[in-house]
């Protein structure tokens, strides 16, 4: 029985061997990750050291008051709740253990992609924030963008930045107990299936918050939108496409999140549970490429082929301002002048 065990294990070891000598994906990612936050702090430092980090004033038009008290009062609830995230997900666990978790690292990960928010700019602007926001115009004036005042986008620094960690994770931790339930009351379904309910519930939660919130509210609006919209023709239309494109991303994340090995690692941070920097930089390779493949790129696309502006914005320079204030971007309306500096 001895000699047996003994040959089982000799007869075994290579295999180990052989697995070990396998490529690792965290390395992989985490080089990933490693280059993109090196953009992403090329373009922020740029973007402050050239001066353009300066103000898109709202224009003209008057402001209303509902859409300013709105504004200002998601400036204040989305850092609240992301403050009350950050305590219960990172800090209160990292006391807890004497590490950072997974849930922690997924965070501070989700702050650094608050960089691709205003990069759906990058080619031709179709979509804009309030200008009421507090705002210093945004970095998506990369090198060769074919927008020329990609740096005038209002990009509302206090609230997009919260939201990434108060909406973006939240929506990633929501989908991920809404899958964990149908795995628990359902355990036959498949993980695709499973998968799959996640994103119809992301997709419905996205239309409500966006379409029926967000955009209704005057926080950020769609005037270049075309196709299947909600309230076409009205300054808070809201296109599906968009919508989509939103969902996917999110959805994405939220299963690089959900679905984790015995060990609790995503699969492209194998066997870096331990080692809480390479595990960083792996999930930021992940979330990062994922963001500019799923989002950013066919949100440039998309905004190649923008729509004629509806007549509802023309008295509302405050939702288009910093779209057609740059060099030789057209406004669509002669009747007012540039929205300068």
């Amino acid at each position: 029985m001895t000699t047996t065990n003994v040959a089982s294990r000799a007869t075994a070891a290579p295999a180990t061997s052989g697995a070990e000598r396998r490529i690792r994906p965290a390395p992989v990612w985490a080089g990933v990750g490693a280059v993109i936050l090196a953009v992403e702090a090329f373009a922020i430092v740029r973007w402050i050291a050239s001066g353009e980090a300066v103000r898109t004033p709202a224009g003209p038009d008057p402001v209303p008051r509902s859409m300013s008290v709105a504004a200002h009062s998601v400036e204040v609830i989305c850092p609240v709740l992301s403050a009350w995230i950050l305590w219960r997900f990172l800090i209160q666990p990292w006391r807890r253990d004497g590490r950072i978790g997974f849930d922690g690292v997924v965070i501070l990960v989700c702050a650094t992609l608050f960089w691709l928010d205003p990069l759906y700019q990058y080619t031709r602007p179709w979509s804009n924030y309030n200008a009421v926001f507090f705002n210093l115009g945004s970095w998506a004036k990369l090198p060769g963008a074919p927008n020329r005042s990609a740096h005038l986008f209002p990009e509302p620094l206090i609230f997009a930045s919260s939201l990434y960690i108060a909406m973006v994770f939240g929506g990633m931790a929501a989908a991920g107990a809404v899958m964990r339930t149908v795995q628990r009351r359902r355990p036959r379904r498949s993980k695709a299936a499973v998968a799959g309910i996640g994103l119809l519930f992301l997709f419905a939660v996205d239309v409500v918050l966006e379409g029926l919130v967000f955009v209704r509210l005057g926080l950020y609006v769609f005037p270049g939108a075309s196709g299947p919209m909600l309230f076409k023709g009205h300054y808070y239309q809201f296109p599906f496409d968009y919508s989509i494109c939103v969902t996917v991303t999110w959805w994405a994340w939220s299963c690089i999140r959900y679905f984790r090995n015995d060990h609790g690692e995503t699969i492209v941070e194998r066997r870096a549970r331990h080692r809480p920097g390479l595990r960083f930089l792996a999930l930021a390779g992940a979330l990062q490429l994922s963001g500019l493949l799923l989002f950013v790129l066919p949100m440039n696309l998309r905004g190649l082929g923008a729509a004629p502006w509806p007549d509802d914005f023309r008295n509302r320079s405050y939702l288009w301002a910093g779209l057609c204030s740059g060099p030789g971007v057209p406004c669509p309306f002669d009747s007012y002048e540039r929205v300068g500096r």
